[in-house]
Protein backbone atom coordinates (compact mmCIF):
# COMPACT_ATOMS: atom_id res chain seq x y z
CA UNK A 1 0.00 0.00 0.00
CA UNK A 2 1.13 3.79 -0.86
CA UNK A 3 0.32 6.11 1.48
CA UNK A 4 0.31 9.55 0.10
CA UNK A 5 0.14 12.81 2.24
CA UNK A 6 -0.73 16.42 0.91
CA UNK A 7 0.02 19.10 2.81
CA UNK A 8 -1.11 22.54 1.31
CA UNK A 9 -0.53 25.90 2.86
CA UNK A 10 -2.11 29.24 1.86
CA UNK A 11 0.55 31.68 2.61
CA UNK A 12 -0.77 35.37 2.65
CA UNK A 13 1.76 38.22 2.78
CA UNK A 14 -0.02 41.60 3.87
CA UNK A 15 1.62 44.29 1.80
CA UNK A 16 -1.10 46.91 2.00
CA UNK A 17 1.62 49.92 2.22
CA UNK A 18 -1.05 51.75 0.02
CA UNK A 19 -0.46 50.11 -3.24
CA UNK A 20 -4.04 50.61 -4.94
CA UNK A 21 -2.46 50.30 -8.61
CA UNK A 22 -2.96 46.56 -8.64
CA UNK A 23 -4.84 43.78 -6.52
CA UNK A 24 -3.56 42.83 -3.47
CA UNK A 25 -3.94 38.91 -4.46
CA UNK A 26 -1.04 39.09 -6.44
CA UNK A 27 1.21 38.22 -3.13
CA UNK A 28 -0.55 35.48 -2.16
CA UNK A 29 1.87 32.49 -2.35
CA UNK A 30 0.17 29.10 -2.95
CA UNK A 31 2.14 26.17 -1.51
CA UNK A 32 1.47 22.57 -2.53
CA UNK A 33 3.63 19.63 -1.70
CA UNK A 34 3.36 15.94 -1.84
CA UNK A 35 4.78 13.23 -0.06
CA UNK A 36 5.09 9.39 -0.93
CA UNK A 37 5.78 7.27 1.67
Amino acid sequence: MALFIVEMALVLSGRDSGSAVGPSRQSTALRFRVYRV
